[in-house]
Parts: C-alpha cells; sequence; structure tokens
C-alpha cells in the first residue's frame, strides 16, 4: 500500500500523521486538558506539518533504494536533525510567544538552537573520522 519509491506517498503520510496527532493529541490533551485555543493548536499543527513536508524531499533522497540498500544515512540524520531542531523551534515560539519573560525565550530558543547545532557537528566530525578511516559514511 505504501510505496516507498513515490515523494506524494511520503507527504501524504506526514499530512496525514500530523492529523491523527491533532485528533489524538491537539484536542483531548492540548484543548480539553489544558485548555489551550483551538486556533492556536490548529496553528501548530499546520505549520508543524508544511514545515515536514519541507523536509520530506530532503529526507525522501536519502531512503534506502535497491540501487543502494543502505541508503545515505548521513544525509539522512542530518535531515532529521534539522526537522527535530526546526520543530521544537516552532513549539518553543508557540510556548512562550506572548511571554514578557525575556530569559524564558532565551532558553525555550536557545536549546534546540544548541542542541541542534551540536548535534550536526558531532555527525560531521563522526562523517569525517570515518571516511578518514575507509569507511563508507
Amino acid at each position: 500500500m505504501f510505496n516507498n519509491d513515490r515523494l506524494s506517498h511520503w507527504c501524504a503520510a506526514g499530512v496525514l500523521g500530523w492529523a491523527v496527532s491533532f485528533v489524538l493529541l491537539g484536542v483531548p490533551v492540548f484543548r480539553l486538558w489544558l485548555g489551550v485555543r483551538t486556533d492556536t493548536i490548529i496553528a501548530f499543527t499546520v505549520l508543524a506539518s508544511c514545515l515536514q513536508l519541507v523536509i520530506t524531499p530532503w529526507l525522501f533522497s536519502a531512503r534506502a533504494t535497491p540501487q543502494n540498500p543502505v541508503g545515505r544515512p548521513v544525509k539522512r540524520s542530518a535531515a532529521v536533525i534539522v526537522w527535530i531542531s526546526l520543530t521544537a523551534l516552532l513549539l518553543a515560539y508557540f510556548v512562550v510567544r506572548g511571554s514578557p519573560d525575556s530569559s524564558a525565550k532565551i532558553i525555550f530558543f536557545g536549546t534546540p538552537v544548541v542542541a541542534g547545532s551540536g548535534a550536526l557537528i558531532a555527525l560531521a566530525l563522526v562523517s569525517l573520522k570515518k571516511k578518514a578511516k575507509g569507511g563508507a559514511a
């Protein structure tokens, strides 16, 4: 049913995943339990879905294929790090918007940037070390 060689299937799966997250998490947890406004939940879900659609071609190009059964693990890891970091930044924006406390904003926005940058640097170092030893990266 899911064709790994069709980018449209990857995009549809991402949008479907965010729609399910909205129904199973957004409404019961954030709206009913925490009292977050519905328009805020919808805005976050739509923006996060769009962000995933932007990253999906990068992930798609790093997938395993019959010609390359391993795929491109470094490229795939980099795409996932960027995707998670940007989603965390988006979440941080929705958490601290309207807050007058600037230290909270620095912490909420700084953490994903520092963690994502550190992960990309570590990935690059590991990749370079593998290449220096003669391994495939």
